[in-house]
């Protein structure tokens, strides 16, 4: 992610965390014998993250700092019924492409307040 590329990763325990970034999860390695697979994944990130995903609130979030500051000030990451909505939605694989809300300063939108999530 650091240096632009987009991870394909096959689905783990990880994948909620995994939603707060361009990835793409794959169920097996079968579907990387798919002909329109690139196709597939291209549309995908497009339609979730635009036609450029590494913006600045992508890079941000890649910060060790970004992610001990939220725990430091006990900021949820998660809200009880996302977990569980993520939960349910495990088997279908369809939660790889959940969308995770975040602090506003994640996507760049930060207050005063919370700038200091975002160092």
């Amino acid at each position: 992610l650091q240096m632009g590329s987009i991870p394909v990763v096959l689905t783990s325990a990880l994948d909620l965390l995994f939603a707060h970034y361009p990835i793409i999860i794959l169920n097996s390695t079968r579907e990387l014998s798919d002909p329109n697979a690139v196709n597939i994944w291209t549309s995908r990130i497009v339609d979730r993250w635009g036609p450029e995903p590494f913006t600045p609130s992508v890079r941000v979030r890649t910060r060790m700092s970004f992610w001990a500051n939220l725990i430091r000030k006990g900021v949820p990451i998660f809200s009880r019924s996302e977990l569980q909505q993520f939960m349910s939605l495990r088997e279908t694989r369809s939660a790889a492409w959940y969308v995770c809300r975040l602090p506003e300063c994640a996507l760049g939108n930060e207050t005063k307040s919370e700038k200091e999530l975002c160092v």
